[in-house]
């Protein structure tokens, strides 16, 4: 059984079961599968986990939030036993129950599906590492082999043609390695001297695969022999099953298999000079009915490292294309005539033998085979000179049947099985090509279509809704890319307004608010508040949208003055009352002062100084009582400590000790 656990901040928070067969989003969608919590960098379909026999693939559908493996961002992963990788703040364990684990190993014997071939590019037709972009191709071409790699940045395999695969002079061998990618693709890489393969971006070949350690393992030449030898990898290097040690390098002949766990690579040694060979072959001047006439000279295979972005280019111009398939046709003629006529004294002495072989078996044929043999050999070679080659390949298997082979029939029909598969290759390249135009055209419509209805879109689900259609077919397309984008500025850009908006609308709010304050505290005429909250209403900025500013201005203004007038009457009442000598009245007159402008430091002061001389007569008024009361008259000490109440202010510590002594003596009880 299979099992995906889904951990946040290392609390598992979901475990789910995994059916082969299903497919499973991940994403902040209530539809989704696991549904994760609203987190920046979290689309709401963001992951989705399927089954390509015979292991589980991860592919990443939202653009933005990366997926990490291993310290890594990988856009895609196949799922092996305890596959570990995270989407910040989540972290994802996959794991499959030992039951399930032995089932699945017997089913690594069984071969898997033979992988879709890319096409050898004879006619140096532009090349990409790319996978096809359709929606159904990026389902369907996905290898079996648990390869968590993602298109090598440095690689594709455009031409590796058999001719060249013997090695000839030793200084012009160069080493190949090849593999496939996740859509089923040959990759390959050349070098003549050494290759480092790993997951490090600095190595030759880089291969995002969850086997492969950063630097795996390397390929050097030395004394024109290739070695292999293991860089101390975690998973270990094996050629053709036997393991490669990380201190004895281990020699790799053409032909080998280099593995790592499930991910294989075909290892060739070619000669770079074989072109150069065939050029130096004479041309053959008789030109009899058993002979075709001999073609241009060719160039030989070659690689061609395609950048990690470069996109598929489209050869738009058909003409053009009918000219590369009949070059194509030529170019491959005479690669396999060449190769017959290489050695010629010794193919002359063969032929000799060959000959009469042939005489001996054509002779033993009745007089009407002879001539099916004779007419069918010669409308072979008419079909292939006029490029009929079904037609030719159909003349020469009549031979077949009668015989072994009549002359050189096996060259010539081989020469016609591979231009007719080299045809149907380019035919295949044109279709998917044609395909892939109508592809963008129709993707160019829809789009073009839902920008003109723009402005009808209030969200970014019913725009994405309009270019469903184009999703399903390309969802990374540049141009749905743009046209997101821009909905999705528009949407941020209206968050802002909105923003700023509501925040207006707060301090709009907040100000009206800090009038009022000041104006009802104006109108109590409780001035010296109303000056406070005047202030800080006219300091705080707010947005004036009904003119209080200029009547706060004014209020203010206002109320400083009548503050000042009636702060000015209550301290000159206290002065009098102090020139009177009415002590308790001018306090009482400086207190009513201070009630209106606390601040006043001028009333403060006087009244402190009020306070301290009334104090002392009030001292001496009290120590007299006492000493009235010690004497016995207490009458005399009742009467001066009644006219300390009378004089003092009740919160004087004279008045308080004269009420005590006073309910001493049953008064004011």
């Amino acid at each position: 059984m299979y099992k995906l656990s889904v951990f946040h901040n290392g609390k598992l928070i979901k475990e789910l079961s995994l059916t082969p067969g299903e497919e499973y989003i991940i994403g902040r969608d209530a539809t989704a599968d696991i549904q994760l919590g609203v987190s920046k960098g979290i689309s709401r379909q963001h992951l989705k986990i399927s089954f390509n026999e015979p292991a589980w693939y991860l592919e990443v559908l939202s653009q933005y939030g990366n997926l990490h493996y291993d310290g890594e961002e990988v856009d895609e992963l196949f799922l092996d036993e305890n596959t570990q990788f995270n989407l910040p703040p989540y972290d994802f364990h996959f794991s499959i129950e030992k039951v399930k684990v032995k089932e699945s190993r017997k089913s690594e014997n069984v071969p898997p599906p033979p992988p879709q071939e890319e096409i050898h590019n004879e006619l140096n037709l532009p090349a990409t590492s790319e996978p096809d972009l359709s929606l159904e191709n990026k389902k369907t071409n996905l290898v079996p082999h648990n390869n968590n790699y993602k298109n090598p940045h440095e690689l594709a395999l455009e031409s590796f043609s058999d001719e060249d695969t013997s090695p000839g002079s030793a200084s012009n061998l160069v080493g190949i390695i090849k593999w496939h990618d996740l859509n089923g693709k040959k990759k390959g890489y050349k070098f003549s001297n050494s290759c480092v393969v790993g997951r490090g971006e600095n190595c030759d070949v880089t291969i995002k695969h969850n086997k492969m350690s950063r630097k795996h393992f390397e390929i050097n030449k030395e004394n024109n022999k290739f070695y292999v030898l293991d860089l101390g990898s975690a998973n270990g290097t094996k050629v053709n099953n036997k393991p490669v040690s990380t201190h004895q390098p281990l020699q790799v002949e053409s032909g080998d298999e280099i593995s790592i766990s499930n991910l294989k690579f075909n290892f060739e040694i070619k000669d770079e000079q074989f072109a150069n060979k065939l050029s130096n072959v004479p041309m053959v001047q008789n030109h009899g009915p058993d002979r075709l006439p001999m073609p241009p000279q060719i160039a030989g295979a070659r690689v061609v490292r395609v950048s990690k972005n470069q996109h598929r280019q489209v050869i738009s111009d058909p003409g053009r294309k009918n000219k590369l398939v009949r070059l194509a046709i030529m170019l491959l003629v005479p690669v396999l005539l060449i190769g017959l006529l290489l050695e010629p004294e010794k193919e002359q002495n063969e032929k000799g033998k060959t000959d009469l072989a042939s005489v001996v078996t054509f002779d033993k044929l009745t007089p009407e085979e002879k001539q099916i043999v004779i007419d069918s050999f010669r409308l072979g070679k008419s079909h292939f000179n006029q490029k009929k080659y079904a037609n030719c390949i159909k003349e020469f298997e009549k031979i077949h049947n009668i015989i072994p082979f009549y002359e050189n029939s096996k060259e010539l029909i081989g020469l016609c099985e591979q231009a007719l598969a080299l045809e149907r290759e380019v035919l295949v390249e044109e279709e998917k090509e044609r395909k892939q135009r109508e592809l963008e055209q129709r993707i160019a419509v829809i789009v073009e279509d839902c920008r003109a209805k723009m402005n009808q879109f209030r969200t970014a689900d019913e725009a994405n809704s309009c270019i469903a259609e184009a999703m399903t077919m390309f969802p990374d397309h540049p141009a749905i890319l743009d046209f997101q984008n821009t909905i999705a500025m528009r949407e941020q850009s209206e968050r802002d307004q909105a923003a700023a908006k509501a925040r207006r609308q707060k301090l709009i709010q907040q100000g009206e608010n800090a009038y009022n304050a000041a104006n009802s505290e104006f109108k109590k005429q409780s001035f010296r508040k109303a000056i406070d909250l005047f202030n800080k209403y006219l300091a705080g900025n707010f947005p004036d949208t009904k003119g209080h500013k200029e009547i706060a201005e004014r209020d203010l203004a206002s109320a400083k003055t009548q503050l000042t007038k009636k702060v000015d009457e209550l301290f000159g009442e206290c002065k009098k009352n102090y020139n009177d000598r009415k002590f308790k009245e001018a306090i009482f007159a400086c207190d009513k002062a201070t009630s209106e402008d606390p601040k006043n430091d001028e009333v403060l002061s006087f009244r402190k100084s009020i306070l301290s001389e009334l104090r002392k007569e009030m001292k001496l008024m009290y120590q007299d009582a006492i000493l009235e009361e010690n004497l016995g008259n207490v009458d005399a000490a009742k009467e001066k400590w009644k006219k300390i109440m009378e004089l003092d202010i009740p919160s004087d510590e004279y008045y308080k000790k004269s009420e005590s002594k006073l309910k001493k003596y049953g008064i004011g009880i």
